[in-house]
């Protein structure tokens, strides 16, 4: 959905507010109407802060949805989102909900993936690389690249399932290829993480004045993330038959 659309901004708000109800309702604060309602809000406040996102970068002032608005309500929708899908962890160990599945793993993921981004959109604007700034958006590309290898590993655990389940009818079981977005994903996670840090190790080089920053350890950071990004595309090109078989989409990521 375009964001930019004041009707569908008032849409999405809708929606998230009949999910609130049901959380507010909820005042046993265990019931599966909650983890449901939780699951669901959060997965649709992801999409919704990516749109909005989109469409802050593309909205010029006097259209649409002002510039100066999008950044706080895009916030908001990450924060509700981050909530609501750490209420959902909360109920599964608590009362025994059933745990994320791959799409609700590769969701909170691309949620991590977002707020990475744009914190490094705002840092190269600022033209800001000091050790806060290199820890925090480090740390958002740890917990993006541990919810999709979470989601991964969710999705093998299905697949594996299913493919007991088909044998057991006398199904000749099938590769099974959902995993290829959260691979693309990741991987392109940890690429915007090396760009980050490449420009951060140039701006260090230049820097005259203040207190040493620690650029090796920086480029190890780097050097780590680009080698798992270059075994996720690999994975994604086998995945998907080889390089003679399989969509330009992963041979490009695997020359990225």
């Amino acid at each position: 959905a375009d964001a930019s659309s004041v009707g569908q901004v008032s849409m999405w708000r809708d929606a998230c507010e009949a999910w609130g109800r049901v959380m507010t309702l909820d005042t046993s604060r265990r019931g599966e109407n909650l983890y449901l309602a939780c699951l669901a809000r959060g997965k649709l406040l992801v999409k919704v802060a990516e749109s909005l996102a989109a469409a802050e970068e593309h909205t010029t002032p006097g259209h649409g949805v002002a510039k100066a608005s999008a950044p706080q309500t895009v916030a908001e929708a990450i924060q509700l989102a981050e909530e609501s899908f750490q209420e959902v962890t909360r109920l599964h160990h608590e009362w025994g909900h059933p745990p994320l599945d791959r799409d609700g793993w590769c969701t909170w993921g691309e949620l991590a993936a977002l707020q990475m981004r744009l914190a490094i959109d705002d840092l190269d604007a600022r033209g800001a690389s000091d050790c806060r700034d290199f820890d925090f958006v480090q740390g958002l590309c740890k917990s993006g690249s541990d919810r999709f290898a979470a989601a991964i590993s969710a999705g093998a655990a299905t697949h594996e399932e299913e493919e007991e389940e088909e044998a057991a009818d006398g199904v000749d079981p099938t590769g099974d290829s959902s995993d290829g977005r959260c691979l693309t994903l990741h991987a392109e996670l940890l690429l915007a993480f090396v760009g980050f840090v490449v420009e951060a190790l140039l701006r260090g080089a230049r820097r005259c004045m203040g207190p040493p920053l620690p650029l090796q350890s920086w480029a190890r950071a780097a050097e780590e993330s680009w080698t798992e990004a270059a075994r996720l595309a690999d994975a994604l090109v086998q995945l998907y038959g080889g390089a003679e078989e399989c969509a330009w989409e992963p041979l490009a990521l695997q020359g990225d």
